[in-house]
């Protein structure tokens, strides 16, 4: 008797509101279920995190973005800032502990249009979902930071008045979630994109950003590597240096860390050491020993493996028709982590290899694993990749 999949027994039992949620379920469950099944998850496991997706997710993913009779791409009204084809979805694995990941964008049924211009209107019922679905999805601080950092009605007035405005434009979209599949529990971490609320009131989005830690973090528990924070971010010219966002774990606020995001479009490893340094700001013995130290040489051995083209990247918000291959690439990304009591932000830098060959991608991450030592996912990661 056939072993069925935990995609295939839900899809007997789970029904869809629309057409559009079925083919987004029938295009993404499977990749779930093998990235799951690859990475070693439980049975329960991918059973309990289908169910979540399929609850809290799937309902506000919008319109499919391929034409279900046709194959071609549909005239998407709204396009997400999460990929470069504007769609609301992205997979991704971490490494080493091959832990399966998902972005989206929840999107409004009227998101795109004059009535819902920056997709935020039905960002209450997706956050409520969340809330109700698991006691270990907090959504307190994500809802205090919404406050503080999405449009409110007046500022979102002011743009839509202003000529040449177009409610699908790009950059538009002010909140995205990210899911990591913890074994059975979905982890999720909130993000608030702020280029229109900087748009709206002539405050840089580093301000807006700092002003909100501050106002959260109360007991000024973050002040000190906040503070090395601005400091660096306020001593790059605008020109190449842009932060973008925020993010913020979704459990108790007590435990939750605040990640600040940024895009540098001056791509050199030059440049990635004064991203990781803040600029010399960190002392040189917590860069080169340590957590911090081993980051920085795996940085170097990625670099080295990737042959990222170095130059000067364009910073402009576009997307492309799904579809299309890769015409340019694209800016690196750094996230400083603030912790509480710590002197220091913690970085992550992201190289983003959007734009080279698959097969180049591919062999550099093998070398990679390889030369981290770990080993499995050497040995299994281009036929896994190929085999989506």
């Amino acid at each position: 008797m056939a072993i069925h999949t935990s995609y295939e027994v839900l899809s007997q039992s789970f029904n869809f509101a629309t057409e559009d949620q079925r083919q987004w379920w029938h295009h993404t469950a499977p990749v779930f279920v093998k990235s799951m099944t690859d990475a070693q998850y439980s049975r329960d496991a991918q059973y309990k995190q289908l169910t979540f997706f399929y609850h809290c997710v799937l309902p506000h993913l919008g319109q499919f973005p391929v034409k279900i009779n046709s194959g071609k791409p549909s005239k998407q009204r709204y396009k997400s800032n999460l990929s470069p084809y504007g769609l609301p979805f992205e997979f991704s694995l971490n490494f080493p502990e091959l832990t399966v990941r998902y972005s989206y964008e929840p999107i409004g049924p009227e998101a795109g249009t004059m009535a819902d211009p920056f997709n935020v209107d039905k960002m209450g019922p997706v956050i409520g979902d969340l809330a109700h679905f698991t006691p270990s999805i907090d959504t307190t601080l994500f809802r205090k930071l919404a406050d503080l950092l999405l449009l409110s009605r007046e500022e979102a007035k002011k743009l839509i008045s202003q000529p040449g405005f177009t409610p699908g434009g790009p950059a538009r979209g002010q909140y995205q979630f990210a899911v990591d599949m913890k074994g059975e529990r979905p982890m999720l971490k909130g993000y608030f994109f702020t280029t229109m609320k900087s748009l709206a009131t002539g405050i840089s989005a580093d301000r807006l950003i700092a002003n909100a830690i501050r106002a959260v973090d109360q007991a000024g528990k973050l002040a000190a590597p906040l503070a090395e924070m601005e400091s660096y971010t306020q001593s790059r010219a605008a020109s190449t240096f842009i932060t973008g966002y925020l993010g913020c774990d979704m459990i108790d606020p007590a435990r939750a860390r605040l990640k600040v995001y940024a895009s540098d479009s001056e791509v050199t490893f030059e440049r990635l050491i004064d991203l990781w340094t803040l600029g010399g700001r960190i002392p040189n013995e917590a860069t080169t020993t340590g957590r911090q130290g081993k980051g920085l040489e795996a940085l170097r051995e990625l670099w080295d493996l990737l042959q990222i083209p170095p130059g000067i990247r364009e910073m402009k918000v576009e997307h492309m028709e799904l579809g299309d291959p890769p015409k340019s690439l694209l800016p690196v990304i750094v996230n400083y982590t603030l912790l509480p009591n710590k002197p220091y932000p913690e970085p992550q830098v992201y190289l983003v290899p959007f734009g080279l060959p698959d097969m180049q991608i591919a062999e550099a991450l093998t070398q990679f694993f390889v030369r981290m030592g770990w080993e499995e996912a050497a040995k299994t990661y281009k036929e896994n990749l190929f085999s989506y």
